[in-house]
């Protein structure tokens, strides 16, 4: 039984203790249709949740430049479609042994241009997107900055996601 399917007239409780075959318990159930009653309740049909760094960095770096608004959205594209796909050769995870991945393990960047990277994470299906960071802003320029680096990934790791 589908949660739009549930008869109005009857209890949730009851309807719900009649027609469970999910392995939740019935209260838990009745809870999770409450909370999708009230739009508390995301089904995880979103492919992209933005982090709030990611509106102010993209309003700065790639909003006022056409080619890199299209590049970007060519990225959206390939990970709506795959999300595991990599957006060219540059698509990869962090270094495993250090300071981001120990932080948010299986972070990800993506170059838009040679310096400007999108970050993000695939969970499952959908795509949380971190920001707009160049390798200065992450301390992974020449020279390497490692205070840089632990700053970046505390400010990536405190990060609140919204669609």
């Amino acid at each position: 039984m589908r949660i739009n399917e549930i008869n109005a007239s009857q209890s949730l409780l009851e309807t719900f203790n009649k027609h469970n075959n999910t392995g939740f318990l019935s209260e838990d159930l009745v809870k999770i249709y409450h909370e999708a009653q009230n739009g508390n309740w995301q089904s995880g049909d979103k492919p992209f949740m933005r982090g709030d760094l990611y509106n102010a960095t993209y309003a700065v770096k790639v909003q006022p430049y056409p080619a890199l608004r299209k590049k970007f959205r060519d990225f959206m594209e390939l990970k709506r479609d795959n999300p595991t796909a990599p957006f060219g050769g540059s698509d990869k995870t962090f270094t495993s042994d250090g300071i981001f991945n120990s932080v948010t393990p299986g972070l990800r960047h993506a170059h838009i241009t040679f310096d400007l990277s999108i970050v993000y994470k695939v969970v499952g299906n959908q795509v949380y997107l971190y920001g707009f960071f160049t390798h200065d802003d992450l301390g992974t320029g020449q020279p390497r900055n490692i205070n840089r680096q632990k700053s970046a990934a505390k400010r990536l790791s405190q990060q609140n996601f919204s669609e």
